[in-house]
């Protein structure tokens, strides 16, 4: 039996707070899924974003941003007692705003806090390594103004690579850090619980590239190819095509493939664990990467200037599957990729990406049953813009597609497109939940190689999801038989 699921970032849904969180939009949520039917449910990273709001480009992808905290449990604990009223954007993520007014709610919770004298939370600072080289980082970035660390002054450089005066005069501010993680991990556990009591997946986001501006880069540099001055010598990217004449040139350091081939590539695998304990399935964004990537000269300003290389490939691959680690992954496989990648990913049997946006209208695209299928994914148009955006005689050949696979012709768009990827031989479909709305590209999460607008994305309210439940179960069961 084919099984289904939902993209749908945990920012974007409804709250009181202005943003979806840990708490009981996730969970009302997830008992709206399992009312539908629904058995996946696929997120957005979960880590700091950056100033433009993204999730691909964090400052530590082992935390989990502090927006995602659920102010309504802290009340319950005690260590809130009231909130005063803000006038949150319904319709949209303010994304500083809700972090200024849970930052300071945070701060007042920590006062009234007693978990940092307890032995749950001491063990969780020993099980997770990475939060010592966070909380420093976050502190000199900040008293830096954000700039990258290399162009920190000179005593805040050294100071995090001799950290042992810093952890003395920080005290404080690292104990804080710390217990917010612990609160936030808890919480995700507790969501976690939910989501296994409802019988639900939660498929997570892992990003190729650490972000340039990290403790994942600054706290292990030997992965890297670096200058003297601690900047990378080359930087990730994709070289000029039809839709970019320069190429996009994105910034994140590139990896030292050799060095990690010699340590058995510990720092990635380790990445790759430390999000399995956060996710049940974990999609590994620009899997093309891992067989071939294009390396950009840092002083370059666009990617005109790059070659290709040889990714960790199979030898990095083999050893996840000896630790059973990818039965757990999906791969996306998109673009205009070498047959090397394709391979890359049929010799382990990892499930890549079929997106109808990309393939509806490519008669030589191969439908298979190991593939995940998509209307779109949080990268697209919403299905009902794409559409929209056609060439007259494009949505002709699409309509002679939904008639030859028997698709019924009295539905919205939508729910064409949505049927059609129910129709395929895939053992997974999964959709947007604006696909499933029907909205416009107004509803659209990002615009790859723009920087605003993006990722705002909210639900008013649940009432309209609501409304189309039974809808979703009719589907399912339809395309289950």
């Amino acid at each position: 039996m084919r099984s289904n699921g939902i993209l749908c970032p945990i920012s974007s849904l409804p709250g009181k707070y202005g943003i979806g969180d840990l708490g009981y939009s996730s969970y009302e949520f997830i008992k709206l899924l399992k009312e539908a039917n629904i058995k996946y449910w696929q997120i957005l990273p979960l880590n700091p974003i950056d100033s433009c709001n993204s999730p691909y480009a964090s400052s530590c992808d082992s935390a989990i941003d502090t927006i995602y905290i659920s102010l309504e449990l802290l009340k319950e604990e005690g260590l809130i007692t009231r909130f005063k009223k803000v006038d949150f954007p319904t319709d949209k993520v303010d994304f500083n705003l809700v972090r200024e007014y849970k930052e300071y709610y945070l701060k007042k919770a920590y006062l009234n806090q007693k978990d940092t004298g307890s032995a749950d939370f001491l063990k969780f600072i020993n099980e997770n390594s990475w939060l010592e080289k966070y909380a420093l980082f976050k502190i000199l970035l900040k008293k830096n103004k954000g700039k990258v660390l290399y162009e920190w002054n000179k005593k805040d450089k050294e100071a995090f690579y001799h950290k042992g005066d810093l952890i003395n005069k920080y005290q404080a501010k690292i104990e804080y850090i710390y217990w917010v993680q612990y609160k936030l991990f808890q919480q995700l556990d507790g969501l976690k619980r939910v989501l296994k009591e409802n019988d639900i997946f939660l498929i997570g986001d892992l990003p190729f590239y650490v972000g340039l501006n990290s403790s994942d880069y600054f706290g292990h540099l030997d992965e890297f190819l670096i200058n003297d001055d601690i900047s990378p010598k080359k930087v990730g990217g994709v070289p000029p095509d039809y839709f970019s004449p320069n190429g996009q040139r994105w910034g994140n350091p590139c990896y030292d493939v050799e060095y990690m081939k010699d340590t058995n590539y510990a720092f990635f695998i380790n990445r790759i664990k430390k999000a399995l304990n956060k996710y049940d399935i974990l999609r590994l964004d620009h899997f093309r990467a891992f067989d071939t990537y294009f390396e950009i000269p840092s002083e370059s300003k666009d990617a005109t200037v790059g070659e290709w290389k040889q990714g960790l490939g199979h030898p990095f691959f083999e050893k996840l599957k000896e630790e059973g680690i990818t039965e757990r992954l999906i791969v996306e496989d998109l673009g205009d990729v070498f047959p090397s990648v394709y391979k890359l990913r049929d010799d382990f049997n990892l499930p890549g990406m079929n997106i109808l946006q990309f393939t509806i209208l490519d008669n030589y695209f191969e439908v298979k049953e190991n593939q995940i299928v998509y209307t779109g994914s949080h990268d697209n148009e919403t299905i009902v813009g794409f559409y929209k955006n056609l060439k007259k005689e494009d949505r002709e050949l699409i309509n002679i597609k939904f008639k030859y696979n028997h698709i019924k012709m009295n539905q919205k768009i939508n729910y064409k497109f949505i049927s059609l990827a129910f129709s395929y031989p895939s053992k997974l479909v999964i959709i947007p939940i604006q696909d499933y709305l029907g909205q416009g590209n107004e509803s659209r999460i990002n615009k790859p190689g723009t920087i605003k607008d993006n990722w705002s994305y909210r639900l008013a309210s649940f009432k309209e999801f609501k409304k189309i439940i039974p809808q979703i179960k009719k589907l399912i069961k339809e395309y289950n038989r």
